[in-house]
Parts: structure tokens; sequence; C-alpha cells
């Protein structure tokens, strides 16, 4: 066990540039010698990068024949850049937030160490600019224990490719054929395809549940953060299904004061109801199914369909403030926010909505990336493992570094 000023828990004691060893001079960890890899496993476009991993949050549980198992607990990545470019600024480098990457429905922590055919991916990038980042596996996916008893659920292929890599084929949504930056065809046989739906694991189907863990499991790990870091700051990078993730965390008056921003990428949403591939009722506290502070308190809410409903951009609820007081976020006002939406992706149909609602419920700072607006063309609701995830990442980190 390695003790850092950051954080505890196993480590890879060396640098690493994908796989391969750097000298210890260049982390001033002398006393630690370096792992030699193969000669003939070299990429010099990843980060030096140290690692350490531990798991955080859960519980002991009895189960039916008295005997004592740990559920609920998340495995967690911790990667902090070492510097290694010559300078008078390496004695003091910059000051950076954590970034907590979160992964969406499905999916683990991999989705940010690289793309499915191999280059960088935004956990690289971000160590590039010297951020420190945190890499958790939902609880009860992929390194994050389930129990046994677990109904779990699993994405088919042919889902992933109708919804995120191969969408022209079936058109669900307007805007699929506007999908160009899936690095191949999409489909199952395919050598990128099948790299990344081999990543893909079966998740747990109650959102509340899950959103439960998750609150707890998030919160654990910034009070950790901030015990061992005092003085930490932490922006949250959350994709999808982790969108209500990173409200409630953000929420959360545990680590209030911690959470420097959030940006939400192609959220869970619109508030209240699903679109596109359903329209039943959802996340009944406007962002997530389980309690987020409002004021005045509760999940009552005064609503109103407003907007024209097409294919292309659904009507949203919104309060109706002819009823009454427009409720307030009060745990989330004061957090600046993105989101950020694709071209071609379904969510294109719908975070105007969430955009909306956030801003009449009183968040200060919220700002819509649009990618096409920005020059970011053809990506779909995977954007971090696209043609163009470069692209999209440099629209967030500006928008981090200016926070």
């Amino acid at each position: 066990m390695v003790h850092s000023k950051f954080l505890l828990g196993f480590l890879s004691v060396f640098p690493i540039v994908a796989g391969k060893a750097i000298p210890d001079g260049a982390a001033n960890r002398a006393s630690e010698p370096p792992l030699q890899a193969p000669a003939t496993y070299t990429a010099p476009t990843f980060t030096p990068h140290t690692r350490r991993y531990f798991y955080i949050s859960g519980s002991y549980v009895t189960n039916s024949a008295g005997e004592h198992t740990y559920q609920d607990q998340h495995y967690v990545e911790h990667l902090s850049p070492v510097l290694t470019v010559p300078g008078p600024n390496n004695k003091h480098p910059p000051r950076r937030p954590y970034i907590l990457l979160l992964h969406g429905a499905a999916q683990t922590g991999t989705n940010w160490l690289s793309t499915p055919d191999g280059r960088p991916g935004w956990a690289d990038h971000f160590l590039s600019f010297q951020y420190p980042v945190l890499i958790p596996d939902a609880a009860h996916r992929g390194r994050s224990p389930y129990p046994p008893e677990s109904k779990m659920v699993a994405y088919s292929a042919e889902m992933i490719e109708d919804r995120f890599t191969a969408t022209n084929r079936k058109k669900l949504w307007p805007y699929t054929g506007l999908h160009t930056q899936w690095p191949g065809p999409g489909i199952m046989g395919d050598k990128v395809f099948d790299a990344y739906y081999r990543s893909t694991v079966p998740l747990e189907p109650n959102n509340t549940m899950q959103q439960t863990w998750m609150r707890e499991g998030l919160v654990a790990l910034v009070q950790k953060v901030v015990k061992e870091d005092p003085g930490a700051e932490v922006v949250v990078v959350g994709h999808s299904q982790a969108g209500s993730f990173g409200w409630l965390l953000a929420d959360d008056k545990r680590v209030e004061g911690r959470i420097k921003g959030y940006v939400a990428i192609e959220p869970s949403g619109p508030p209240f109801q699903n679109e596109v591939f359903a329209t039943d009722k959802a996340r009944k506290w406007g962002l997530a199914d389980i309690e987020i502070r409002w004021e005045p308190a509760g999940s009552d809410f005064n609503l109103m369909r407003v907007g024209k409903e097409t294919r292309e951009k659904t009507g949203c609820w919104m309060q109706d403030p002819s009823k009454g007081v427009v409720k307030q976020l009060v745990g989330l006002r004061d957090t600046p926010m993105m989101v950020v939406t694709s071209e071609s992706g379904y969510h294109r149909v719908y975070d105007y909505c969430t955009v909306n609602f956030l801003k009449q419920a009183g968040v200060k700072k919220v700002e819509f990336a649009e990618l096409w607006k920005r020059g970011v063309r053809g990506g779909g609701h995977m954007m971090m493992m696209e043609k163009n995830s470069y692209d999209v990442w440099k629209v967030i980190e500006k928008w981090i570094r200016e926070l």
C-alpha cells in the first residue's frame, strides 16, 4: 500500500505511457522501481501518469446462510498526471480541479480510457492538461460487483447499433442521417464495433435503486478526496444515465462547495417523461427519480406542456407560473452547468427541455453546447468514442478551464 497526499489505495508505482514504464526520475519516485513492459509496446501519444485504484462505500449484508458478503461498493480509478516537460513551472504545476468521469447505462469506466479503435480517450486528454482524473464503475457494474440475486438486464448488439453506432439504418428519430463520426460501419462483425460491444455490461434496471447507490458512493468519493487533499474541488462530467447521478451529487449538502461545475453530456431526460423510444412518466423529481432539494420542498409540481410536438423537437414539461410559485433548485442554483448535445443523436430532440427547466428552476449559469453550432459536426450519443472525440473534448475543457 502506497500513501499519497491525494488518495489512498492500490498504486501502480510508476508513471505509465499506455503501459510503458517511465524512468523513476520523471516522477521523482526513486524508491519505487519501474515495472518493465514489453519493448514492442509503445504508444507515445498517451500521457505519462500514475494509476491508483480503490473501493469506496457499500456495506456488509447477511445472506440466506447467515454469512456476510459486501454489497453496493464502487470501484474507482485515480489517475494523476506526471510532469515531463522541462521548465520552471514544473515546480509549481497549475492547481486543477479533479475531473470525475461518470459513464452511462450498460457501460463502465473504460469508456473514458481509450476509444474502441485505439486512440487516447478523454481521461488521457485531461491528464495532458494536468487534471487529476477519477473514474468509477457504477454500482453493480463492471468491477463494482453485483449481488448474485440481482436481476440484471443487458443491451443487445442490435440496440447498440440502432441507438449509438449505426443509427441511420432504422432512422428511429430525425437527424440520424447526419451521423458520420462513428469509426467504421458500427455493426456486428466490424472490429471496432465488436471491440466496443464487448465492453458493455449488464445493469440494474431499477433507476431508483441505482441512483440511491450512486449518490451515496459519489458523496463518499468526494469526501475522501477532500479529506486527503484539502482544498480540492471536483468538476463532474456525466454521460447519459449518469446525468441524474451528477445532479444528485452536486445537490448533496455533504459536499456543498466542492463541486466546481457539472458537464452533463446528453443527460438522462427530459424532466418528468421519457421521449423518443418511450413516453412513460419518469424522473418524478424533475432531474432524477429520487429526492433533489427543491424550495418549496417536495415532488409536487404545477406543470404545463409547452412547445409544438414534432419529430424534430418534442414538447417540454415546465412549471406553470400562473398556478403559483415556481419551485427552485436550491442545491444546484450556484453550480455552473454545461449541457452537451450532439448533432445526430436522439437527445437533440429534447435536451433543450432540460436546459430550459434548469434555467426556470433558478440555476444561475447554464450553457447549452449544441455541438454542430460550434463546428463539431456529425457526432452521436457515444461522442467520447467517435472520430471527432477530441474536438468534443476541447469544447468541454475550455468551459472547465474558464470556470
